[in-house]
């Protein structure tokens, strides 16, 4: 927006970037990252082992690639992180990156322009307000839209050290008799002698604490984690808004929706992987571009084109991923160790839906076929339709508290 000749003012309400983040890394499917059209600090991966099963029937999965299906990302403070690639971005532009700034309230100003307070007595007025602040976003609370997401699942993510992972040595772990409906993940830092290790709990199924859940991960896998050591750790929480969401709103005049919301204050999230960053890139560049054309042109109506263009590039790919979310939930740990299996074997099959994001139509038919493995996954479709009834109902409007 800046390059664009708008005024823009970034208001952080942390003292430095990547504040709300302890360091870790994150890996951006080939689909996201490749749909961003940034030249983000990556490291690509080729390789990728998969755990799954328990005691006897304990697998570890190697899947070769001939292209990277993830791109390694490191958040943080550190100066080789996507937070410092992205500020020093800014620092580049006419923008204006405010620390310490905390959203307090927004209102409609006299002048028609929106007049948004800090909580350190600051006061500013802007004719776009684009609210990026988070899964437990301020704006949205200020302007009583909070009840639009659930919180789907719970995250934690730590860095450790002692960990015997290879750099950039990438590892998805599926044991749904240890975390039913969830996964795991280990990440090898590219340079450094650390490792990320993540776990997504879905609330639904939850039944420990995070710190016993990650005390079972390091038990399933001790040649791995067993001499660890956590640095340092973060809990997070994962949003899954309702489709119908609103996405804007209007602190204008004559009905304009001149408040955007992006990343997870607009309730973008990856359904199948949990990873936000990416999609709350595609969301912001969305609304960046529909500010300028309704500034720049002075015709704000504009405005009220993201919100529809937002739904027909963002949500309906989520849509599609939260199917592949329940169809995942419906299965056994059996069935999941099959199904995991036989894709083990069809590397370019599992390559072309990183590359696409197509989990339903790619992945469906080889579920199925794997049931030549595993007869009781003729009876998939039938739970199938009991998962995604019971957590659809999850996510519609009557069921807001």
């Amino acid at each position: 927006m800046a390059r664009a000749g708008l005024d823009v003012t970034v208001l952080e309400k942390k003292k430095m970037i990547g504040g709300s983040f302890s360091e870790n890394m994150e890996a951006f499917p080939e689909y996201h990252y490749s749909r961003l059209d940034l030249p983000i600090p990556s490291k690509p991966v080729k390789e990728v082992k998969i755990f799954c099963g328990d005691g006897a029937q304990k697998q570890r999965l190697i899947i070769h690639f001939q292209s990277p299906v993830f791109r390694l990302v490191k958040r943080g403070t550190s100066p080789d992180s996507i937070d410092s690639y992205l500020f020093q971005r800014v620092s580049k532009t006419s923008a204006n990156v405010l620390f310490g700034e905390r959203f307090d309230k927004a209102r409609r100003g006299i002048d028609g322009r929106i007049e948004v307070l800090t909580s350190s007595g600051g006061s500013f007025k802007c004719k776009v307000l684009v609210a990026a602040d988070g899964v437990f976003s301020s704006v949205r609370k200020v302007l009583g839209m909070a009840r639009s997401q659930k919180t789907e699942g719970v995250g934690f993510i730590a860095k450790v050290e002692g960990a015997q992972l290879a750099h950039s040595e990438t590892i998805g772990i599926f044991n749904y008799s240890r975390w039913p409906g969830s996964y795991c993940y280990l990440i090898g830092y590219p340079e450094e002698d650390y490792a990320t290790a993540g776990m997504t709990i879905r609330s639904p199924y939850a039944n420990s604490n995070l710190r016993k859940y990650f005390d079972s991960l390091v038990d399933y896998l001790p040649d791995i984690l067993g001499g660890s050591r956590v640095v340092e750790s973060m809990r997070g929480f994962v949003t899954l808004g309702m489709r119908n969401r609103p996405l804007s709103a209007g602190l204008g005049l004559g009905g304009v929706q001149n408040v955007l919301f992006v990343g997870e204050a607009g309730g973008f999230q990856d359904p199948t992987l949990a990873f936000g960053l990416a999609p709350a890139l595609a969301s912001a560049r969305l609304a960046a571009t529909t500010a300028v054309q309704a500034v720049s042109k002075n015709n704000l109506p504009l405005l009220n084109e993201y919100a529809p263009w937002a739904r027909r590039e963002l949500i309906r790919d989520e849509t599609r991923r939260i199917s592949f979310r329940y169809i995942l939930e419906s299965m056994t740990e059996n069935e999941m160790s099959t199904f995991l299996s036989y894709i083990a074997g069809r590397p370019e099959k599992v390559e072309k839906v990183m590359r696409t994001g197509e989990y339903v139509y790619n992945f469906l038919p080889m579920i199925l076929r794997s049931a030549a493995r595993n007869p009781k996954l003729l009876t998939f479709p039938f739970r199938f339709a009991k998962v995604s009834r019971s957590l659809k109902s999850r996510r519609m409007p009557s069921q807001r508290s």
